[in-house]
């Protein structure tokens, strides 16, 4: 990363880079990439910001404007990097430093260059913060508020200031006041907005201001939101002014912005509740519905909390936040989930700082009520507090996880509900996942735990059980990759949980999908633990059903690299079974097979279950062809023949695996059963040629395998047996390496051509043969002594590794090729001796630092991760490598505690630790925990016997100096100095056992309390000091030991000798206080001897036990102390209240306030009557209990009785099954002869059944051709008739015509009148054929009309887009009326009256007799369906719509005051009145309405409405604009006309 010299010299003065810099040639300097990694990762901007934030707000020191800033990770991935760079965008947003988004990913992606500019715009602003506060005529506004004015320019409600021009002098104006009283009370009406905050005087002043410069109030408004205990300012900040949230927001950007002095004003009027009534103001925000709001009141109470740390106010913020902030903290966590999770965390930590116990044991249970909201809530959180290293830390040594964790157990009891249950447990594994060294140091919360989750799987409710074989997944996963010693006791419970319900298909699938997940995720694992037993039970268990799981894991299985040969030979076993076994699973079950094939085809174990696999395929295919040839017409062939092309499918994939040997062996084997088949059918088997094709050249290894196989039929038998011996053993020399298909040995090529030059004689054919059997020999035998030479080497190359490294080990000397002894290349160690009063001594020592060294073998024990084979005990396994340590973890502990290679060596420790064990006659390099501290000493001997140090004459101060070297070199990895400091306190209180070890020093004597004892112990210590024996004087001592300590302190080496000196100590240790336990009255006598309880020997007793030891409370160690010493004289209770109060004055005094502080929760006092009618509820509880007890023992020994009748009971009716089950079976066998028998007689019947319906079937077919034949001739002469009677019915009216004309021109010339009548009727009739004519015609063009508008385009479009409305009712009103719903497509009658009643149609715009005509003129043309039914489908449906709009214009018109004077429009207007609306939604809510109404319809007023309808035409009513009158002629005419 390359920068400016300005830049270069900013960072220096920032102490960011504290080495000089190399310039470059282009003037810029170079930053290395360990000192750019941390800015690229933004770790070191927080103090560049904090620097950048003093200079703006002109501070005394630097603060952080964020309290995100401190929570900034670690980057180990790119989501961390991604997290770091959010907060600080957004601190420098805050001080006017934009950032975009583009520029932020390229920082992400690696762009150093853009952190170059991120840093250049940072120095600019310093910059120019500097030059602007020197600058005397700089607006009195500080630089702060203007940033922040530029970055929430939303949140600014007052002026914008205005740039004022540096040449011009700016006019100073006062800045504005409020008026006070002459007592210093503030005038509410005189409260100025325009003041800013910044100048205001004191916590009401500051919060009024606020209100009228972001709310728009007046002083008295902005007043009256604080009253009633500010219910009306909660209500604002949570609803938002008149529903919008940005006032609010920007109320909270100023007070952020102006915080110091808000921290200032706090401080200063602390006494006057100013910080209850300032947190009470802000808390609303927590209550908000807008997320902004919350998250900018987290972000204030973040700082507020940091601030009042660090100028020492956070005990009564903590006090407030307890009794009022946290419920409403934790419903915005709630309501707002995930989103301000890490903000919610970052004020609980910073308010709950140091009193972390009593939040998460006592204030947060006591706000969520509910056990499951609690645990659901801390599970939520935690994992954004162990970000927080210092909280993380507070909750280790606060013991919250294990109290976490006895929560979870009790919440995972069975009597609870499935619900909290899981979380319990979810809540549980997580705590373990995040806090593993925990867990570790309490071993028996972690078996607790486990036990808990096996209860779970055992559970009746599927998604409990899987839920927490989930979560153990997910442990193992966790504990894999940090090798921690529960991973394998997990592994080996999940795997004999998936062994004892194998039978389960749904466990089952579920336990291997996550091995297989975890095996690919984690192949570390050694998958040997779980096939063994997985294997077994495959092999056990014969009717099971497999699953693609099954197949998908042993693909993964065949994959994995720690799969071993063994296992490999195994599984490929239990595939091939299922592939010849289940049909179903060929391909799945190949796939595994061939992959685990190809990659151990090496292992002789391998290549062994090959051959015999393709030989057993081989025999298969020979005994279905000689099963083919016996019995010609196999009811079987079919599976069989099926079952080989498989296995030769399979032998084909493993040929083509070209591996030399076992193809060699398989050749012979192919070729064996090739002359067997042919010897059967006389014919060549095809499928064995496609083999030995795969192989090379069918036909050169046919004739390689027997000369003979060509010969006629006539040769003799001997001649025939020695061809096949000589062949078969040309195979094994004559085949090469089968990476080619032919066989091309110069060899072979050379005698089968010899063998086409020679006649073809028996004399010259044998010569050739035994030639060439011998050379075979020759080369067979060569073959196997090189081959055994070969072997026998390696065995000695091994055998004398083994031999050399076992010298080494035993230090044996060994000669070189002329006889003389070398030295071993590794030097063995050797113990060093230790006298018996060396040994006394060295054991003073280890007994002082006793606890050290069980803390270090606890830890270090079993955490070493070794490649073995897994034994069957692996549970007693696991409890030895509990209670040892092997080699590398004990030199991992070395490590740990700071032990360089430099002091020992890797070969000198391993060389150490090999000795010692081999002396303790080990079968393995481990040591238990009395064998460890030996070897300590050992170990101390050999790092301190060197020449800088050497202490090997003084074992002891060896000894001391490693405990002191391992104290200075003590980190996190180590153990806490004070286990080395401290003695032993046993079980009582580390400071009252200070105290009494102080007391005790000064006089032995001293009187301790009760609970502790006094001990005494030899305290070992090194002195430097001058021999008495050498009596030089008192002067030349002290003169020595000056000198020598001043060359300790310079140089750190003594010129005295050390001296030991054992002083015996007398000290204190807290001590259990044994029960008295007395004999209960023996129950005996009251059970009577009627249950025989002497023959028992059960004895009762009850434990008298001393009153509980008082509540822990945070106390002085004085007070401690005093409690402790007067416990016994006083009652406990009165201790208690004594020393809180004393505690109360104390912490009072020390914080330097003038009312009572407490520290520790108010302490619940109990009065004498109450304790009292407590006691005497034990006692009756007690009582109960004894009753409880007796009562169990009797039904005890009555369950035993009915046991015994149980089983005796179960024998008889055992016997009597199986008899049943005989007597069954003998039914079952005669019902089974008497079905073989009603079977062929079925058949029988159903065969002459068969035969007499062809028979009819014939018979009919005859008649039927003969009955029409017969039906076509009386068919002809029917027509024939039909056409004589035509022709004289014709000839008779044409005679009726004339005989009518004829009367009609007689009876006119007799009565003219009548005539004339008569002519007018004609001219009538006529008329009125003409007008009917008229009519059909118009009929016609309406109908092409309605056609035409149909496919016009706008009413196309106008239907489309109503598709989904139409579609709705439709399918509606259809299912609503049809028998059949489900298949109904059509509307019938009844669905279109229901449709225009319900919509008002009818009688609402015309009439239902119009309706009764529109749908029988669409239908009258239409054909009925399969069902017989006539009806409307969903054209016919809009087209009805469409009629409607055109009849009911006028009515619309009408209706919507309109003219519309295009089909398009009426038909949209009609629309409109059905308040139909493209919209399906609301067309769906409309049908529900109309339902509704329907239905809540009295049937009285239906029936009205139908009478209304049906009388329409025989009453008069008065018109109504929405009803269409159907007595206007005119109308009745257009209807008539278009019969719509």
């Amino acid at each position: 990363m390359e920068v400016t010299p300005d830049i270069a010299n900013w960072l220096k003065e920032a102490k960011i880079i504290e080495k000089e810099l190399n310039a470059q040639e282009n003037g810029k300097f170079l930053i290395p990439d360990n000192l750019a990694m941390p800015l690229e990762n933004g770790l070191n901007f927080t103090p560049l910001i904090k620097r950048l934030y003093q200079i703006l707000n002109k501070l005394d020191r630097e603060m952080t404007p964020m309290p995100e800033l401190n929570s900034l990770k670690e980057v180990k991935s790119p989501a961390a990097k991604l997290y770091n760079w959010k907060v600080l965008t957004k601190a420098l947003e805050l001080l006017g430093i934009q950032i975009d988004p583009d520029s932020r990913s390229l920082i992400i992606a690696g762009d150093r260059d853009m952190v170059v500019e991120v840093l250049e715009k940072m120095y600019q602003a310093e910059k120019k913060a500097q030059v602007d506060s020197d600058d005397e005529n700089y607006d009195k506004d500080s630089f702060v508020s203007k940033v922040f004015s530029d970055a929430f320019p939303k949140s600014v409600s007052s002026k914008k200031s205005t740039s004022i021009s540096r040449s011009k002098k700016p006019v100073e104006k006062p800045l504005p006041k409020s008026k006070k009283r002459p007592d210093g009370s503030l005038y509410i009406e005189a409260v100025r907005a325009d003041k800013p905050l910044e100048t205001t005087d004191n916590c009401l002043e500051y919060l009024l201001v606020s209100f009228c410069k972001h709310f728009s109030l007046h002083p008295k408004q902005a007043a009256g939101l604080l009253t009633q205990g500010g219910k009306y300012l909660s209500y604002v900040i949570s609803k938002g002014l008149k529903g919008k949230h940005g006032p609010i927001i920007s109320w909270y950007t100023e007070l952020y912005s102006t915080l110091p002095h808000l921290i200032r004003l706090i401080s200063n009027e602390q006494a006057s509740g100013s910080l209850s009534l300032m947190l009470g103001s802000l808390k609303s925000g927590f209550n908000s519905k807008n997320l902004e709001v919350v998250l900018w009141c987290c972000r204030l109470f973040s700082k507020l909390g940091s601030d009042f740390y660090e100028i020492d106010l956070l005990p009564p913020a903590w006090d407030w936040f307890v009794s009022e902030g946290l419920e409403s903290t934790l419903q915005a966590c709630k309501h707002f989930a995930g989103d301000v999770k890490p903000q919610i965390v970052s004020v609980l930590a910073q308010f709950a700082r140091n009193n972390f116990i009593e939040l998460f044991t006592i204030q947060m249970p006591a706000s969520l009520s509910e056990s499951i909201n609690y645990i659901t809530t801390v599970d939520e959180l935690l994992p954004n507090f162990c970000e927080i290293r210092s909280a993380k830390q507070e909750i280790i040594s606060g013991g919250i996880v294990e109290f976490w964790v006895d929560l979870g157990l009790k919440e995972a009891d069975d009597f609870k509900e499935p619900g909290t249950r899981l979380a319990a447990m979810n809540f549980m594994i997580n705590v373990w996942m995040l806090f593993p060294s925990v867990i570790e140091n309490h071993e028996y919360l972690a078996n607790e735990i486990i036990a808990t989750l096996k209860k779970g799987w055992r559970d009746k409710l599927n998604i409990l059980k899987f839920a927490c074989i989930g979560k153990a997944f997910q442990l193992l996963e966790v504990f894999s990759g940090e090798r921690n010693p529960f991973a394998p006791i997990i592994y080996k419970t999940l795997t004999f949980y998936l062994v004892e319900n194998y039978r389960d298909s749904l466990i089952r699938e579920f336990i291997l999908q996550n091995f297989k997940t975890l095996f690919e995720s984690a192949q570390s694992i050694p998958i040997g633990i779980l096939l063994e037993p997985l294997i077994k039970q495959f092999q056990i268990t014969q009717d099971l059903e497999c699953n693609t799981i099954d197949f998908e894991f042993f693909i993964s299985i065949s994959k994995h690299p720690r799969l071993t040969l063994k296992h490999a030979v195994q599984a490929m076993d239990i595939l091939g079974k299922i592939y010849m076994s289940q049909r179903a699973f060929i391909k799945s079950a190949a796939m595994p097979f061939m992959t685990i094939a190809q990659r151990f085809i090496d292992g002789s174990s391998v290549k062994e279950y090959l051959y015999r696999f393709v030989k057993y395929s081989l025999k298969l295919s020979l005994k279905f062809e000689t099963q083919k040839i016996r019995n010609s017409s196999m009811a079987g062939e079919k599976p069989q023949k099926l079952q080989r092309e498989l296995m030769l499918d399979l032998t084909q994939k493993v040929i083509k695996l070209r591996n030399e040997a076992l193809n060699e062996r398989v050749v012979k084997e192919i070729c064996d059963v090739y002359f067997q088949i042919k010897k059967l059918t006389g014919g060549s088997s095809k499928a064995m040629l496609v083999l030995l094709n795969l192989l090379g050249d069918p036909r050169e290894l046919l004739e390689m395998h027997s000369m003979d196989s060509v010969e006629p039929q006539s040769n003799n038998d001997d001649d025939m047996s020695q061809a096949d011996e000589g062949d078969s053993k040309k195979v094994v020399s004559k085949i090469i390496p089968l990476r080619t298909k032919k066989l091309s040995t110069q060899t072979s090529t050379t005698s089968l051509n010899s063998m086409n030059l020679i006649p073809k004689g028996r004399a010259q054919r044998e010569i050739e043969r035994i030639r060439q059997n011998k050379l075979e020999k020759e080369l067979e035998l060569k073959l196997k002594e090189e081959q055994t030479k070969q072997n026998l080497e390696n065995k000695k190359k091994t055998l004398r590794k083994q031999l050399e490294q076992r010298k080494i080990e035993l230090g044996v000397p060994r000669k070189d090729n002329e006889g003389k002894i070398e030295e071993p290349k590794i030097e063995t160690q050797v113990l060093f001796d230790i006298s018996p009063e060396e040994k006394e001594v060295i054991g003073f020592v280890l007994k002082r630092y006793q606890r050290v060294l069980k803390l270090l073998f606890k830890k270090y024990s079993s955490t070493g991760y070794k490649h073995s084979v897994v034994n069957q005990a692996t549970f007693d396994s696991l409890a030895e490598k509990n209670t040892t340590l092997s080699d590398s973890e004990y030199y991992r502990l070395l490590k740990e505690q700071g032990v360089t290679t430099s002091m020992i060596t890797l070969e000198e420790f391993s060389s150490l630790m090999k000795t010692y064990c081999h002396k303790q006659k080990k079968p393995s390099i481990k040591v238990n925990f009395t064998e460890f501290q030996e070897l300590i000493v050992q170990t101390a001997l050999s790092i301190f016997a060197k020449p800088s140090k050497d202490f090997s004459h003084h074992p002891v101060i060896a000894v001391k100096s490693l405990f002191e070297y391992f104290r200075k070199s003590s980190s996190e990895k180590g153990v806490l100095t004070k286990f080395y400091d401290e003695p032993d306190p046993g079980v009582g209180d580390r400071e009252i056992v200070k105290r009494l070890n102080l007391l005790l020093e000064k006089d032995p004597n001293t009187e301790l309390p009760e609970g502790y004892k006094k001990i005494v112990e030899n305290e070992v210590d090194v002195v430097y000091c001058v021999p008495e024996f050498m009596k030089v004087g008192e002067s030349y001592e002290i003169s020595l030991g000056i000198l020598d300590d001043l060359l300790t302190k310079i140089h750190g080496i003594h010129v005295l000798e050390p001296m030991i000196k054992i002083r015996q100590i007398t000290r204190a240790r807290g001590v259990l206080i044994k029960p008295q336990i007395a004999p209960e009255q023996d129950i005996s006598e009251e059970l009577g001897s009627k249950f025989n309880i002497s023959s028992i020997g059960i004895t009762y007793h009850k434990a008298t036990y001393q009153p509980a030891p008082p509540s822990e409370l945070n106390l002085t160690p004085g007070i401690k102390f005093e409690i402790a010493r007067l416990t016994g004289k006083y009652s406990n209770d009165h201790l208690m209240d004594v020393a809180k109060i004393m505690d109360d004055l104390i912490y009072s005094v020390d914080s330097g306030s003038l009312t009572i502080v407490s520290r520790n929760s108010k302490v619940k006092t109990l009065n004498k009557a109450q304790a009292a009618k407590e006691y005497n509820l034990s006692l009756k509880k007690v009582e109960e209990e004894t009753k409880e007890k007796k009562r169990k023992l009797r039904s005890q020994i009555i369950e035993e009785k009915l046991l015994k009748a149980k089983a005796k009971k179960e024998t008889i009716k055992k016997e009597e099954d199986e008899k049943k089950q005989a007597e069954i079976a003998r039914k079952k066998d005669l019902q089974r002869r008497n079905e073989e028998k009603r079977k062929e007689q079925n058949e029988k019947i159903e065969k002459e059944l068969k035969e007499w319906k062809e028979k009819k079937r014939e018979e009919a077919v005859k008649a039927k051709n003969d009955e029409k034949a017969k039906k076509a001739a009386q068919d002809e002469e029917k027509k024939h008739r039909l056409e004589e009677f035509k022709e004289r019915e014709r000839i008779k009216q044409q005679e009726i015509q004339e005989k009518l004309e004829i009367s009609l021109k007689e009876q006119k010339a007799a009565d003219p009148i009548k005539a004339k009548k008569d002519t007018d009727k004609q001219k009538y009739l006529e008329k009125v054929f003409k007008l009917d004519k008229a009519q059909q015609e118009e009929k016609k063009k309406n109908t092409e009309k309605i056609k035409n508008l149909m496919i016009s385009p706008q009413i196309m479009e106008l239907f489309a887009s109503y598709s989904k409305s139409l579609d709705l009712v439709f399918n509606h009103f259809v299912k609503s009326t049809s028998k059949d719903p489900s298949s109904s497509t059509t509307m019938v009658f009844l669905g279109f009256n229901k449709f225009c009643t319900m919509f008002n149609i009818c009688p609402g715009i015309m009439q239902l007799e119009d309706c009764s005509k529109i749908f029988k003129l669409i239908t009258k043309t239409k054909p009925s369906n399969a069902g017989g039914v006539i009806g409307l489908e969903i054209y016919d449906f809009k087209e009805a719509c469409l009629r409607i709009s055109i009849i009911t214009k006028a009515e619309l018109d009408a209706y919507f005051k309109m003219n519309f004077t295009e089909e398009i429009l009426g038909l949209k207007a009609f629309f409109d009145y059905l308040n139909l609306t493209p919209d399906i939604r609301q067309t769906r809510d409309l049908l529900q309405t109309l339902e509704i109404n329907n239905n809540k319809a009295h049937p009285r007023d239906k029936r009205q409405k139908r009478l209304i309808i049906n009388s329409s035409d025989s009453r008069d009513r008065t018109p109504n604009p929405r009803i269409r009158s159907s007595s206007s002629p005119k109308k009745k005419q257009e209807l008539n006309n278009s019969h719509v």
